[in-house]
């Protein structure tokens, strides 16, 4: 009995796209501050290389044989077999305030919490 599993792993990947932001209030104190989020959605092209990893295990030999084989493929391949689409949507949800000191002049201070590749925040 042959049991074969894969999983295809993105390396040195990077993601090149655009993407449209908008800006919408919530709050505004004394019309100096307001607190709102900023909402944003895109699409990009991925670069880069991935590796497809198969893992085999052959039960019909004592004792059981068991092996890997690693593919390197482009990373565009990786992201189209597990997603099925030709590029890569982007989206994006961030708190803002925004600081108005003179008339016609706002700041705004944004942020969210990026993952790192292992799916952890950092």
């Amino acid at each position: 009995m042959l049991s074969l599993w894969r999983f295809s792993l993105l390396k040195e990947a990077q993601i090149t796209g655009i993407e449209i932001h908008q800006y919408a209030p919530f709050v505004t104190i004394k019309r100096h501050v307001q607190f709102g989020m900023n909402f944003a959605a895109g699409v990009g092209a991925i670069q880069g290389v991935g590796e497809k990893h198969y893992f085999y295990e052959d039960f019909s030999t004592h004792p059981v044989s068991q092996g890997e084989e690693i593919t390197v493929i482009p990373a565009k391949e990786v992201f189209r077999e597990s997603s099925g689409l030709p590029v890569m949507p982007l989206g994006k949800i961030e708190l803002v305030v925004a600081v108005m000191p003179a008339p016609g002049l706002k700041v705004k201070f944004s942020g969210n919490q990026p993952e790192t590749a292992d799916g952890k925040l950092k």
